[in-house]
């Protein structure tokens, strides 16, 4: 049976079943990669899997790259390691945007077929206003974030692999570095701040003379 012919899937989903699998694809592999980052804290604070558990449970991804970030400041590990798992977490924040940014969206029918679910497409709610911001949403699109992820889940693992070994006095090759992937939603330039206006003389100094 084709997802197209599931009619499970046809009564259950507001969009066409390729783009709706594909989504599935992230959400597998980005579970993989925060589990990954989870070991990699471990590894940094040299600690048991149970107890980085302990201390990290109740902690998102964003805060455990901030303190792998930060303890590797303070106690810095070996420079090749270092380079290592700060590239590895700036390319698991990019990442982790474009997951985001097709976790957390709202699907519009277009006016002229509205029953069609492939023409459904992707809006994002900004603002106090809502304002709703279209983000691209093909199947091409969301299957090439889904590669994204899955190849990076892949290389996260090897990470995590290669560093356990290490910490074992093995003699592992670290991976080598990887690019971090552009974004699928451009961030809006920002406008640069205002520079304020020096306050003016009140009247009262106006009307001083210097002294002579």
């Amino acid at each position: 049976m084709t997802l197209s012919n599931d009619p499970w899937i046809a009564e259950h989903s507001i969009i066409d079943p390729e783009r709706l699998h594909a989504l599935g694809v992230i959400t597998l592999w980005w579970n993989l990669c925060e589990r990954d980052l989870f070991f990699i804290f471990c590894h940094v604070f040299g600690v048991s899997s149970r107890v980085g558990w302990i201390i990290a449970h109740d902690l998102g991804d964003i805060s455990i790259s901030t303190i792998i970030t930060e303890k590797m400041k303070l106690h810095p590990p070996d420079p090749d390691i270092a380079t290592l798992i700060e590239n590895t977490l700036k390319v698991y924040n990019v990442c982790r945007i474009k997951r985001n940014t097709l976790t957390h969206f709202t699907g519009q029918s277009p006016p002229d077929d509205p029953k069609n679910l492939e023409k459904v497409f992707f809006v994002r709610m900004k603002g106090p206003s809502g304002k709703p911001i279209p983000i691209p949403s093909s199947k091409e699109d969301i299957r090439q974030v889904a590669l994204e992820i899955k190849t990076f889940g892949i290389y996260l693992w090897n990470v995590h692999k290669a560093l356990a070994a290490r910490a074992k006095g093995e003699s592992a090759e670290l991976p080598p570095l990887i690019a971090e992937p552009e974004l699928l939603v451009k961030p809006l330039p920002q406008n640069p701040p205002k520079q304020k206006r020096p306050p003016r003389p009140s009247p009262a100094s106006r009307r001083k003379k210097p002294l002579r």
